[in-house]
Formats: structure tokens, sequence, C-alpha cells
């Protein structure tokens, strides 16, 4: 899930996952903030050119293999996010986004960024 500190919408989205936690502990929900993190925002960068995705805009939240762009409200995107997780739950989950993430573990960061590494968010840094 990445997302920005001045961004309305992904504060209804970071809202829904958290509640969504909640109803289902075992998944996991990595919260990466690319306005104030720039190796973040350099790793979005880089997802966006590997899975060939337009990434100037957030929210983006990528569960397996789906990419959801923006967060219009718990009903619409929110649902659209449970059943992406209930199908997922449901079947192989390919985990781009720690694959990738290990790729970059493995290679000391970013390519082509002066950014080393990838952080997300603590917990309690994600409230605005």
């Amino acid at each position: 899930f990445f997302w920005s500190q001045t961004c309305p919408h992904c504060a209804k989205e970071k809202t829904f996952l958290q509640n969504l936690k909640e109803q289902i502990p075992s998944i996991e929900i990595r919260s990466l903030e690319i306005s104030q993190n720039s190796a973040n925002a350099a790793f979005l960068s880089y997802i966006g050119k590997e899975l060939e995705i337009d990434t100037r805009g957030v929210p983006i939240t990528i569960i397996g293999k789906h990419v959801i762009e923006g967060y219009l409200n718990d009903e619409t995107t929110g649902k659209q996010i449970e059943e992406t997780v209930s199908f997922y739950q449901n079947n192989s989950d390919p985990d781009i986004i720690g694959s990738l993430l290990e790729d970059l573990n493995n290679t000391g960061g970013v390519p082509n960024s002066p950014v080393p590494s990838v952080s997300e968010t603590p917990p309690e840094s994600q409230d605005n």
C-alpha cells in the first residue's frame, strides 16, 4: 500500500486497511509512505517500471498480481480490496512486492537511484 501524508483518499484507505487487518489478522499489509520517504518513492517508481503501471498518483495497492489505483470509499474500492484479498486467501498468492523487496535487499537498493533501501512506515506514524 503506497500512500502520501497529504492524500485524503490515502487516509480513507489506511483506515479501511486497519479495520480489514483487525477482521483478518493473517493478512500482511506493507505500508509505504512516499511523500516523506524518498526510498519508498523510488521503490514505487521502480515498481511502476517493473509492472508497467502508472505510479503518478496514490494510493496504489498491490495484492498478488492485482493493482488497485485510487480509493473512492469502502463500498467500492474497499469491496474490491476485500474481494481480491479473499481470492488470494483461497489461491496461491504471488507476493510480487515481497519478491521485488527481496531482490532489492540482495542487490543493495533501487537500481539507478541514490536511495539505498526501502522502509515500511511504522504503524505508530501512519496516523495523520
